[in-house]
């Protein structure tokens, strides 16, 4: 049996396990040299290598801190390990405040999600993104022989096999092969050609829902209204989604206004019905993607960007703005994202 998929290689805790085991043994120096190769790192305290933690002032705990000694000064290694799921710039920036470097360990999917852009657009403390293939190597190079390590190491190599292969695949519109999740992995290969495309990877805020993969570009707008676009993955289906949000009473209107917006345009699409009850947001246009190569989506959201941008968006009347928060004041977010609970964890100093 494959011990990694025992545990479960979507499971976080099994790469954090890895990372610490060899954060704290014989190679430990050499492991966070190639994890973090800019940072100068000259030893590390293998008694500070910590799982779950508050490093400084951080406002959320980070996935492994390790006390190093850089430029001969002491400071913190930052690695926050995502497997299949979401994350923000504005996430990493909360759980390392100050440190010589931090790492985002991207797997699964998540590693197709993310560009080297989004990482030279954090601040203060500079990060980077480990992808599987690069973390293979650094599991092989000092695995020691150990049989248990070498197995984890091309589980991780498969799965950078995968991502290639993906991204080919929604290139060439040939189906995608994955050992788990083959539907979840080509929407983000295709989604993530799109913006590497458009060279606007940090502009999009990514989610991982229990549908599937959702992207959003805000487009224009304030706290109280305004129009942005969204890529849905949900099941087989690929699309591009106009939405707008609005106070429940100027909601309606606006998408009105969309819909008009949108009526000669070239590419076939529908408009969803539309939800009762008090909603803040809803969807103008619906175009389907599952015919269209990245290429062309890529020109579909330059085109419907420049129609947003140009058609007028009313402002919100005085009387409006005292109706519950909109989508808008959340822009740094997903329009779907909950407020994040803290866990429980050692604050670091």
């Amino acid at each position: 049996m494959d011990w990694v998929e025992a545990v479960g290689f979507q499971k976080e805790a099994l790469h954090v396990g890895v990372l610490k085991h060899l954060l704290t043994h014989d190679r430990a120096v050499d492991v966070a040299r190639a994890l973090a190769p800019d940072a100068g790192i000259t030893d590390i305290n293998k008694d500070l290598v910590h799982t779950e933690a508050r490093i400084g002032g951080a406002h959320r705990p980070i996935d492994l801190g390790a006390r190093v000694t850089a430029a001969g000064e002491e400071a913190w290694l930052g690695v926050e390990v995502k497997v299949d799921s979401a994350w923000s710039p504005r996430q990493l920036q909360e759980t390392l405040p100050e440190g010589v470097a931090g790492v985002l360990l991207a797997l699964g999917r998540t590693a197709i999600a993310v560009e080297d852009d989004d990482m030279r657009a954090i601040e203060p403390v500079p990060w980077r993104c480990v992808r599987p293939a690069e973390l293979a190597s650094i599991v092989r190079d000092n695995a020691c022989g150990d049989k248990e390590l070498l197995s984890y190491a091309d589980r991780l190599d498969r799965e950078a096999c995968e991502h290639e292969a993906a991204r080919i695949a929604v290139r060439d519109d040939t189906p995608v092969v994955s050992e788990r999740d083959a539907t979840a992995l080509g929407h983000w290969a295709y989604f993530s050609e799109v913006v590497r495309i458009r060279k606007d990877t940090r502009d999009w805020e990514r989610k991982a829902l229990i549908s599937g993969p959702l992207m959003t570009l805000w487009v224009n707008g304030d706290q109280i209204s305004g129009d942005y676009l969204e890529f849905m993955g949900e099941r087989d289906r690929r699309s591009l989604c106009v939405k707008t949000y609005a106070p429940p009473v100027a909601l309606l209107a606006r998408r009105e206004q969309l819909v008009t917006l949108l009526t000669d345009h070239p590419h076939k699409h529908d408009t969803p019905r539309l939800l009762g009850g008090k909603t803040k947001t809803c969807t103008a246009a619906r175009f389907d993607l599952d015919a269209i190569s990245p290429k062309n989506v890529a020109d579909l959201v330059d085109d419907l960007v420049e129609r947003l941008k140009s058609g007028a968006r009313p402002a919100a009347p005085a009387s409006q703005t005292g109706i519950g928060a909109s989508p808008g004041q959340r822009r740094s977010t997903s329009s779907h994202r909950g407020r994040w609970a803290p866990r429980p964890a050692r604050r670091l100093r």
